[in-house]
């Protein structure tokens, strides 16, 4: 699996998993006020909320590892033998 298809997956990852926390909580609240369909709705779109927060964390974590590795990379310029 390369570098690109790792990344989508984990992408993936996060806003399914955001999805099916939300689906389970929606499921009680839907149950606890007796309307299981608001309830679900509730709950799909607050957990895809939460799963698009999270891959947006994990996208500015990423840039900033990647940017933190250029930024202490040697240069190549100038370092004639």
């Amino acid at each position: 699996m390369n570098q690109k298809s790792k990344r989508q997956s984990l992408k993936e990852s996060s806003l399914s998993v955001g999805i099916s926390v939300g689906m389970m909580l929606g499921t009680a609240f839907g149950v606890a006020l007796n309307s299981i369909p608001i309830g679900l709705a509730l709950g799909v779109a607050v957990g895809a909320a939460i799963g698009a927060s999270l891959d947006q964390k994990r996208k500015r974590s990423d840039t900033a590892k990647r940017d933190e590795r250029l930024k202490n990379r040697p240069s190549r310029t100038g370092s004639s033998v």
